[in-house]
C-alpha cells in the first residue's frame, strides 16, 4: 500500500503559505484542494510543490508520522519551496535533504521525494 504526504504552495490574500497534508489518493485530494472543497485551502490558489510516496508494511502509520514531522519541522518544506523557485543553491538543498533522509532512515520510514 502507498500513502502520500504532500506540500502545497498556497497563494492569495496577500500572502504565500505552505500546506502539508496526508492522503492515500493523491489525485483525488489535490482535486479537492483545487476545487475549494478543503476548508483551509479554499481561500487560496494552490499548487503542488512536492510529494512523498511512503511505502512499506506500515505505510499508513509512517505517512501520518511524516506529515506530523513536516508540520513540526517546516524548514524542510521551505527548503523545497526555495529550491524550486531558485532561491536556494543546489548544494544547500542537498544538505537539507540528506539530513532529512538520515532522519527517515533512523525512524525506519521508506519514502521517496518527488518534486
Amino acid at each position: 500500500m502507498k500513502t502520500y504526504v504532500y506540500i502545497l504552495k498556497c497563494t492569495g490574500r496577500g500572502a504565500e503559505r505552505l500546506y502539508i497534508g496526508y492522503t492515500t489518493d493523491l489525485e483525488r485530494r489535490l482535486a479537492q484542494h483545487e476545487s475549494g472543497e478543503s476548508g483551509y485551502t479554499s481561500k487560496y490558489e494552490v499548487s503542488l510543490l512536492a510529494h512523498f510516496v511512503v511505502t512499506g508494511r506500515a505505510a499508513t502509520v509512517d505517512g501520518k508520522w511524516l506529515e506530523r514531522f513536516l508540520k513540526r519541522n517546516r524548514r524542510y518544506g521551505y527548503a523545497i519551496w526555495a529550491f524550486k523557485e531558485g532561491r536556494l543553491p543546489l548544494e544547500r538543498y542537498e544538505r537539507v535533504i540528506a539530513f532529512f533522509q538520515r532522519r527517515m532512515a533512523k525512524e525506519g520510514i521508506t519514502c521517496d521525494l518527488r518534486l
